[in-house]
């Protein structure tokens, strides 16, 4: 069988496995037997797409039923939600009976596929030997953290993200390794495009970047005529994508929303591609493109410090107790432990560090132009996901590939037998892969993958009843902002995006109206017409209830509004609406829905669920 043979079939076995993988989520995507967004950003992803898709409302990118009563330009970009409206438009005129929601659940799953296909070209791209290609496809499609991107009902973009940073790494190694024009078109038009799926994937062009100026240095650049084209397709696919975006024809200039930004900073890397294209490397050249590249930063100075202050989690305080800003490594060191870390990285992300060394040293001294990219591409990329959780899907690949790939440099060398070495390598990964497949085997997934969400899922049928009849706001945690979104017609005053000053602002006013007495909030303006309060993680508290702990006590540990509210039904400026108590004895209230009314109004007493 020929290599092209073998390489198809390992990608074949590695995407069932990647499907069976994914397939796992499925207690987490369905409620009852209807299908459900995973993941709490899903839940805003779902609503925006099916709005899109089927409601008088159309695709929208500026929401008022957000950051009410403002409302709020959408920070994710138009193409990703867009597209997928338009796919399951599609589906849904071939199978009219299909519940859209199905659909949408099962296209991360199919779209890990396409991955996995993307990780092994960039495989082949290294002239990896097939054994270790094996064992590489296998690992990436067996890995935890490419699990949860691509789990069942998972409508989060980072999958895609992840899409981009594969295919712009194998266009690059392609480009790079060839200095053929077609590949300086097609390595551009990734670029350019990738900021209409995340506004923050303009810093897939570093990368390229990089290697180029360092090639330059070292006077191996492609042909000028090659980087005129390369330059000149990331600023045409940078402004097509930039056309149906609102916030570009609203003249904005932010890094958080798809605008002149984005083109700007693609101009930037053009100019600087065609500058080294057009004169040799020498001081006085090298003088000439660092002032052009610091004259060109300073109108986006304020921005970069912005963007580095969010990757660093230093922007604002409420950053610090979410997981995923953390380093991988203060998880490991603090509460998640080993075992928590290990089993979402494995024990591969031990390797990080000494990846990391390898690849800077790798920078320094690599003459080929494809390797020096990718050890550029790594340093870069594991340098993210070192910082922070959530930015995994940028150096996966590399934690992944990465000791496979200097094991087959150091085979080829010493001319050790490859049957071995893959066995061995085989043997190693599944080591290092035990606290993946232990979670794996041993994990339970519940609704929404939110230990709450069935508990309180059953009252927004109730909540969106009573904003169909009378239209209004609702004030309550952050956590469930996306939720009663997408089940509801209600407005919220603040929701899980966090990138914004508004974003920042509207989740401290919710955490200061919540910490008010029920006569405090009555006594001050607020924009709420429903005020939605429930006890946390309830399956503590029914825990807690059972082992004789009193719920006067449980509720204390609540924000000071959602106590009152909880413990008692009656207060000035509220009427009890619903409610939601827990089975068994004690039979106690963990939710209730008030409407705000004028004080001095009879407050009455809700239905219970």
């Amino acid at each position: 069988m020929s290599d092209r043979g073998v390489v198809f079939f390992i990608w074949i076995g590695a995407s069932l496995l990647a499907i069976v993988s994914a397939l796992q989520y499925t207690d987490a995507a369905l409620f009852g037997s209807q299908f459900i967004p995973v993941g709490n950003d899903s839940f805003y992803h779902a609503r925006r797409i099916l709005d899109a898709a089927f409601s008088a409302r159309g695709f929208y990118q500026f929401d008022n039923t957000i950051h009410v009563p403002e409302g709020s330009w959408v920070t994710w970009p138009w193409a990703y939600d867009y597209l997928l409206s338009r796919l399951v438009r599609f589906v849904a005129w071939l199978s009219p009976g299909i519940a859209p929601m199905a659909v949408l659940a099962h296209v991360a799953v199919a779209w890990f596929v396409v991955n996995t296909g993307l990780f092994i070209a960039v495989c082949r791209q290294l002239r990896l030997p097939l054994p270790l290609l094996a064992v590489a496809a296998l690992a990436f499609a067996g890995a935890q953290l490419n699990q949860q991107l691509h789990g069942l009902g998972t409508l989060d973009h980072h999958f895609i993200e992840q899409t981009f940073v594969l295919l712009s790494l194998w266009l690059g190694l392609r480009f790079f390794a060839t200095g053929s024009g077609g590949a300086a078109i097609a390595l551009g038009s990734v670029l350019g495009l990738a900021t209409a799926f995340h506004s923050a994937l303009f810093i897939l062009q570093l990368p390229a970047l990089a290697t180029a100026l360092l090639l330059w240095w070292r006077g191996s650049l492609p042909a000028p005529a090659v980087m005129f084209r390369l330059a000149a397709a990331l600023v045409a696919t940078t402004l097509l994508g930039l056309l149906p975006s609102a916030p570009f024809a609203d003249l904005q200039f932010s890094f958080t929303t798809h605008s002149w930004f984005h083109l700007y900073v693609a101009v930037c890397s053009a100019v600087v591609l065609v500058a080294i294209a057009l004169r040799p490397y020498s001081a006085r050249a090298f003088a000439v493109v660092a002032a052009v590249s610091a004259a060109l930063a300073v109108p986006i100075a304020s921005q970069v410090l912005t963007g580095a202050q969010f990757v660093s989690a230093s922007i604002d305080a409420v950053l610090n107790v979410i997981a995923e800003t953390k380093s991988p490594f203060a998880l490991l060191l603090g509460s998640w432990g080993l075992k928590g870390v290990g089993s979402l990285y494995s024990l591969l992300i031990f390797l990080v560090p000494v990846l990391l060394l390898y690849f800077a040293w790798q920078v320094w001294r690599e003459k080929n132009s494809r390797q020096l990219h990718l050890a550029v591409s790594a340093v870069f990329c594991l340098a993210l996901m070192a910082m922070q959780y959530r930015m995994q899907y940028f150096g996966s690949w590399a934690m992944i590939l990465g000791p496979l790939y200097l094991l087959a440099a150091v085979t080829q060398k010493k001319q050790w037998p490859g049957a071995a070495v893959a066995g061995a390598a085989a043997v190693a990964y599944l080591f290092a892969y035990i606290p993946v497949l232990q979670t794996q085997r041993l994990a339970e997934f519940v609704p929404a993958n939110d230990v709450d969400y069935q508990h309180i899922a059953p009252v927004f049928p109730v909540l969106d009843q009573l904003c169909s009849q009378q239209p209004g706001n609702v004030l309550a945690s952050m956590n469930d902002g996306h939720y009663i979104r997408y089940h509801t017609s209600c407005r919220v005053i603040a929701n899980n995006l966090l990138l914004t000053p508004q974003h920042f602002q509207k989740v401290a006013e919710v955490k200061r109206l919540l910490s008010l007495t029920p006569q405090q909030f009555a006594d001050t303006e607020h924009h709420a017409d429903y005020v939605l309060v429930r006890l946390s993680r309830l399956p503590d508290v029914l825990q807690a209830l059972a082992a004789g702990v009193s719920f006067e006590r449980i509720a204390a540990a609540s924000p000071t509004l959602v106590e009152h509210l909880i413990m008692a039904d009656q207060h000035p400026g509220l009427e009890l609406l619903a409610q939601a108590v827990t089975d068994g004895a004690p039979s106690v209230p963990y939710l209730r829905i008030y409407r705000v009314t004028p004080v001095g109004s009879p407050a009455t007493a809700g239905g219970q669920r």
